[in-house]
């Protein structure tokens, strides 16, 4: 092989490794940027969850982003009536009427919406609708996510161990409970 295409073989192999290395240095600027992004930004999300004792219904506001969200508004589109009290709307809370100035990464709000039974036996179509906006720290607006949560869809039951010790015991009660029903129901040898 001639001396010349050797050189011209191994410039090219040079110049495609170059812009091979330029193309993969750009997107990894491009991912930590995105990356730095997501490590001041907040993200603040309403849901609903059942007590550890599965008595209550209750309405999470939490900042799960892990940035500091500030002038946190939440607004009801349609009120809700804790304990189906007419005297208890949910919109009387101050974070409904006035806002949050400051919202710390992972701190929520628990609301108490009312008894599990009468909220999912009462009507199927239970929910509420939210609409939620806040601002970094630097600023940035996040308007406008609205939220509609149904009661039906946090199920009546546990699907996995809850995080405390009161709720566990309520937990496992329920599932040696559903065990022993099971074994009872089962046909016995002697019959």
């Amino acid at each position: 092989m001639d001396e010349a295409v050797i050189q011209i073989i191994f410039s090219a192999v040079l110049a495609f490794a170059t812009v091979a290395y330029t193309i993969a240095t750009v997107l990894m600027l491009i991912e930590s940027i995105k990356v730095r992004k997501l490590k001041i930004s907040p993200y603040v999300v309403p849901y609903l969850k059942i007590s550890d004792d599965q008595q209550l219904i209750l309405l999470y506001v939490k900042n799960v982003g892990e940035g500091i969200a500030r002038n946190v508004h939440i607004e009801l589109c349609n009120d809700y009536f804790c304990f189906d009290n007419q005297n208890i709307p949910l919109s009387q809370y101050r974070i409904f009427q006035d806002g949050v100035s400051v919202f710390p990464s992972q701190y929520e709000m628990v609301f108490i919406l009312g008894n599990r039974d009468s909220c999912l036996a009462a009507n199927t179509d239970y929910y509420i609708e939210l609409l939620v906006s806040y601002d970094d720290m630097k600023g940035n607006k996040y308007k406008g996510e609205c939220y509609k949560l149904l009661f039906q869809q946090i199920g009546q039951s546990y699907v996995t161990p809850p995080d405390t010790n009161m709720g566990r015991i309520a937990y496992y009660l329920k599932d040696i409970s559903n065990s022993l029903n099971r074994i009872s129901k089962r046909p016995h040898k002697n019959e």
